[in-house]
């Protein structure tokens, strides 16, 4: 009987080491950027040049630690705002349309941010070059990622970043569309939808 105690136990250890790894919980912790940084792509269409932003990164200080950080990325859903005709030069009436637009998907931007969520942490830490006296960042760092099925993996190092490309309906070229967020071979894709880019050429 008392075998079966002891392999019921083991395995229920087991399973719980098998649990993901959440990300550290940052609540109390104060954000350090003056303003956030854009993720954000140029997509061209049709001859015209888009921006797609597709999220966004903040760091946050650790009020207990003062010397600890975690970055986060945070993804929204996407706002596309053209940028020019990459064909013509822009006339007087286009540039006051750009302007507008450019507006427009400032105010969308805010909107989707207040909604966004985060796919990726990284804590790591700062100390003193005891050479120079600044402060530099340690090799100390530690991931938590996304993936795609909601579950979080963990690991040692950053979250690395690439483009991310696409072929579009009827072509044989990739675009680009969106940023690949990788920790290991796990990875999370922030894109934006072609048939969104089309409709915009369409628009304008």
């Amino acid at each position: 009987m008392t075998k079966y105690v002891v392999f019921a136990l083991l395995l229920t250890a087991s399973l719980a080491s098998a649990q993901p790894i959440g990300p550290p919980n940052l609540d109390g912790w104060k954000l350090v950027d003056a303003k956030e940084t854009n993720l954000d792509v140029k997509v061209q269409v049709a001859g015209l040049v888009f921006t797609a932003y597709v999220g966004f990164i903040e760091n946050y200080q650790n009020p207990n630690d003062t010397a600890e950080f975690v970055t986060v990325i945070k993804r929204h859903v996407p706002v596309i705002s053209i940028v020019e005709d990459d064909q013509q030069k822009p006339s007087l009436q286009a540039e006051v349309i750009t302007n507008y637009s450019h507006k427009a998907s400032n105010e969308a931007l805010e909107k989707v941010k207040a909604k966004a969520d985060a796919v990726a942490y990284t804590k790591w830490h700062i100390e003193k070059d005891l050479r120079t006296g600044q402060d530099v960042m340690t090799d100390s760092k530690e991931s938590w990622l996304r993936v795609h099925n909601g579950d979080w993996v963990n690991g040692s190092g950053v979250i690395s970043k690439e483009l991310y490309s696409e072929l579009f309906p009827g072509s044989t070229k990739a675009t680009l569309v969106g940023v690949k967020l990788l920790l290991g071979n796990k990875y999370h894709i922030l894109r934006a939808d072609q048939a969104d880019v089309v409709a915009k050429a369409e628009k304008k």
